[in-house]
């Protein structure tokens, strides 16, 4: 699922220019890496008259000036503000249809660079933070066999096949704070004073191992040494 800031025609008359945009939230729940990877571990080559950016370790909704919520979930919600990348990449929009300028490049995870990586590297590589441990998995997408006819428009395998061997969806890789390498990283995130994910777990008492809805998560650092090594 990718959304979109906006699309418009240039004043030159040519094709629509579009900015869209994923969270954090849209890897983990929504198959976010299908709008610019396949399932054979490649990325897609880009429209040049699109530009495709992830808001990194966020939540799917903005949530500005709410402290982090409590819920049927087991961590804080995520209370990371996107609301200032959402207005830059408007005026640069505006800026690319009015006078040609054109925006930054897509800010993606790519396999080429492995930032976008599986859910077993992030649950790898998470750090200790209390009990909070990212999923084991991902809302997963196998590719479906449906039969060699499928192409001219006939099912020839119904319940289709599973191919495990791939895997259609990856999600951003993490640094050593838990928050997302890859995509557009807010001042939040470039001088973090806490863990944003774009997952969160469901309650003790309704299947705890579960990701619960679109809901991110969020945990701030100690304030002190002694606060740390406590935890």
């Amino acid at each position: 699922m990718v959304r979109t800031i906006g699309c418009t025609a240039p004043a030159s008359g040519d094709q629509f220019l579009c900015h869209s945009y994923a969270t954090a939230s849209e890897y983990w729940q929504r198959r976010g890496s299908l709008i610019h990877a396949n399932a054979s571990d490649t990325d897609l080559p880009e429209y040049p008259r699109t530009r495709i950016y992830l808001f990194a370790s966020s939540q799917l909704h903005a949530a500005p000036g709410i402290s982090p919520q409590s819920g049927p979930h087991q961590n804080p919600s995520n209370l990371l503000n996107t609301s200032l990348l959402l207005r830059a990449l408007l005026v640069r929009l505006d800026a690319w249809a009015t006078s040609g300028e054109s925006p930054p490049s897509s800010a993606v995870p790519r396999r080429d660079d492995e930032t976008l990586v599986n859910a077993e590297d992030v649950l790898q590589r998470f750090p200790t933070i209390g009990d909070m441990r990212p999923p084991h998995e991902l809302n997963r997408l196998f590719e479906h066999d449906y039969g060699p006819s499928y192409g001219d428009g006939i099912t020839a395998t119904e319940s289709p096949r599973l191919d495990m061997a791939h895997e259609y969806l990856g999600v951003p890789g993490i640094d050593a704070d838990g928050n997302d390498i890859p995509g557009l990283r807010n001042f939040d995130i470039e001088v973090p004073r806490a863990t944003y994910t774009g997952w969160n777990h469901r309650g003790e008492a309704i299947e705890p191992k579960a990701m619960y809805s679109i809901v991110g998560g969020y945990l701030s650092f100690a304030a002190t040494k002694a606060d740390r090594e406590a935890t």
